[in-house]
């Protein structure tokens, strides 16, 4: 996508902003022709900067000569670029990424000569821009699909394994499948006049697991706002 929507664009470098876990920051996913220290770096907050307005208006936003235009900077590496006269690009634009869950990140653009796109180019890098988010929407789609149906089956080899008579250990294995098949950090198997077992716990002594044992099957309890 990077490169296709450079190279239609006449862009000399992209990146791809994602938001980091909580959106108070972007992060680069991805990058085409952009300096290592550049992509480690740099972080965008929502609505500063080119990138950062792009992700927080959900609309496109250019800038004709960047170093010019007195936009505040997005990050402290962009500032610090400005600040040195090293920054490598005037031209500009952003172009909102979004998938049915919401904004999913920024499309972004560098030339290295003033941005000159028309009223018709402007339109393409629109056009682009949901094309990308679509591709995007898809292989989210089909990777969900691929990892329930790995948890499916995993599950279903797993209750049929269950129906067998099974020693202590084999149930210890069966309770670590099902702790990787879900991404779980720690879990608890407990069958009755059987055997209670857990993994990913610091002890797992015999009166630790009977307390939780007792807890399973009861609603979670939520602490009160204040």
């Amino acid at each position: 996508m990077l490169q296709r929507c450079a190279a239609l664009l006449g862009a000399d470098a992209a990146a791809l902003y994602t938001a980091d876990p909580g959106g108070r920051t972007l992060s680069i996913h991805s990058a085409l022709n952009l300096p290592s220290d550049w992509v480690l770096r740099v972080r965008v907050r929502p609505g500063s900067g080119v990138t950062g307005r792009a992700f927080a208006e959900g609309q496109r936003c250019e800038c004709h000569d960047f170093p010019a235009s007195g936009m505040p900077a997005a990050s402290r590496h962009t500032r610090a670029l400005l600040a040195a006269g090293t920054y490598p690009f005037r031209g500009v634009l952003g172009l909102p990424l979004t998938t049915r869950q919401g904004p999913f990140g920024v499309l972004t653009l560098y030339f290295t000569a003033p941005l000159t796109l028309d009223s018709a180019d402007l339109q393409l890098a629109d056009a682009l821009a949901v094309q990308g988010g679509l591709a995007i929407d898809n292989a989210l789609l089909f990777g969900e699909g691929q990892e329930r149906e790995r948890e499916a089956g995993a599950l279903l080899g797993i209750s049929g394994r269950l129906e067998h008579g099974l020693t202590r250990h084999d149930l210890t294995q069966v309770l670590r499948m099902m702790v990787e098949t879900l991404g779980a950090g720690r879990g608890l198997l407990h069958i009755a006049g059987t055997a209670t077992v857990g993994v990913g716990f610091p002890s797992a002594l015999p009166d630790e697991l009977d307390t939780l044992t007792g807890q399973l099957g009861r609603p979670a309890r939520c602490r009160p706002a204040g």
